[in-house]
């Protein structure tokens, strides 16, 4: 019987080729976070861990709302139209209105209210000039990520992944010179200008190949096309948005109820639950969204989502085992002995990894198909029950109780998306 499970997965590898393409990004992205991680531990510590954290979680809410959310959606239309040459410049040029007409806002909303954003994510108005220095290469940072976007839907996964791989090392450089010299200021400044090479190495791929067009990038309101790139949206949104406005409230919370230490450990520990899944949650955005967008019946996408499912049950428990076992190694290479602390939250955090990979073979169906209201209702869900979980295991475990409510949360949320995908006619 394993012989023949085995062997029914090896005859549909193709997720796991793409994993395996996709972890050579993956992995340079983990030495590089590594590396990274490493030079704050040692030269920052905790705290510094803390206010990254925010900045990144700060990075990532203003680039979903200026990138209007068509990211996704734009990758799913171009695999989609892949034999429509004019339908797939109708939506790119489409994406290109919505993202440019979002960032302008976003942008302008930032500077205005610099100071109390500043404040409230760092308790210090001083970090206001960040947050204006971010809101000025935002612009960069959207196109940059559109024109990834567009290259994902034409499967062109070598440039894909050579893109991110530049992208990687950029940072790298930048981070170690800026923590090297600047410390926390140079991990600062590192992380938003890190932001501008988004662009410059796509834009290095891309410009060579026959379906990049300058007149491609002019932006254009289509009606159907804009009306159908803002039902992904709005999905986009809620996934890029939700998460990271709850980790800035529990980060802060912890400051407040345990301390800005414990937040700077609780950040580290989610640095390096990230990295353990990095290969799979690249192959998600890499193969499986343009699978799932190309696939026509029921019968199809159900084979898919199975044959899916057991790869990622392999691949991560393959993964999250030895993070398991060598943890204390882990903990002393990538962070320092001071850090020592994590070693006993690792349990039920990488529990929750697994709910979490195993619910996105579940969930990105709802995203492939457009399912808005759905995919909604997942992800705030899953948002409250982190939240108010967290609020509750904290005070009465300490911030272990932050692993108990992570992997509740995931397994909560894999039981929604899975009766969600399970009595749902797919179709289309």
């Amino acid at each position: 019987m394993l012989k023949n499970y085995l062997t029914s997965i090896f005859k549909s590898a193709t997720f796991f080729k793409v994993s395996l393409l996709s972890s050579v990004s993956s992995g340079l992205r983990i030495l590089v976070n590594f590396i990274i991680g490493k030079f704050l531990a040692v030269m920052v510590g905790p705290i510094g861990f803390a206010v990254i954290g925010q900045l990144n979680n700060f990075i990532s809410i203003i680039h979903a709302f200026g990138s209007a959310g068509v990211n996704l959606g734009l990758t799913k239309f171009v695999s989609q139209y892949h034999d429509q040459q004019t339908q797939q410049q109708k939506f790119v040029r489409s994406a290109f209105y919505l993202m440019l007409l979002c960032t302008f806002f976003a942008s302008v909303t930032s500077i205005i209210f610099s100071r109390p954003i500043a404040n409230y994510l760092f308790g210090d108005e001083a970090y206001s000039k960040y947050i204006i220095l971010i809101s000025v290469v935002l612009l960069l940072y959207n196109i940059g990520q559109l024109l990834l976007a567009i290259v994902n839907g034409f499967k062109l996964f070598n440039k894909f992944i050579l893109s991110n791989v530049l992208i990687s090392l950029s940072g790298l450089g930048l981070s170690v010179v800026g923590i090297y010299f600047y410390q926390l200021q140079g991990a600062i400044y590192a992380t938003i200008l890190n932001l501008i090479f988004y662009l410059v190495w796509v834009f290095f791929y891309v410009r060579k190949e026959p379906w990049f067009k300058w007149e491609l990038l002019k932006p254009q309101h289509f009606k159907e096309e804009t009306k159908r790139l803002l039902s992904f949206s709005f999905m986009f949104l809620i996934s890029a948005s939700v998460i990271p406005f709850v980790q800035l409230l529990l980060r802060t919370f912890i400051s407040e109820k345990l301390s800005v230490i414990d937040a700077g450990y609780w950040e580290a520990l989610n640095r390096i639950s990230q990295m353990s899944i990095l290969v799979l949650t690249s192959a998600f955005s890499t193969y499986y969204m343009p699978q799932l967008a190309q696939t026509k019946t029921h019968t199809a996408l159900k084979a898919e989502v199975h044959k899916t499912f057991k790869w990622v049950m392999i691949i991560t428990i393959g993964i999250l085992l030895p993070f398991y076992l060598f943890r204390e190694v882990l903990v002393n290479l990538l962070l320092n002995k001071s850090f020592a602390l994590i070693n006993d939250l690792f349990a039920f955090q990488l529990l929750g990894d697994l709910f979490r990979m195993l619910s996105f073979v579940f969930a990105y169906v709802l995203l492939a198909k457009a399912k808005t209201w759905q995919f909604i209702f997942a992800e705030v869900f899953f948002g409250l029950a982190l939240l108010l979980s967290t609020l509750f295991f904290i005070p009465t475990f300490g911030l272990i109780g932050s692993t108990y409510a992570y992997f509740v949360s995931y397994f909560l949320y894999f039981i929604l998306v899975y009766i969600l995908f399970r009595y749902h006619k797919w179709n289309g």
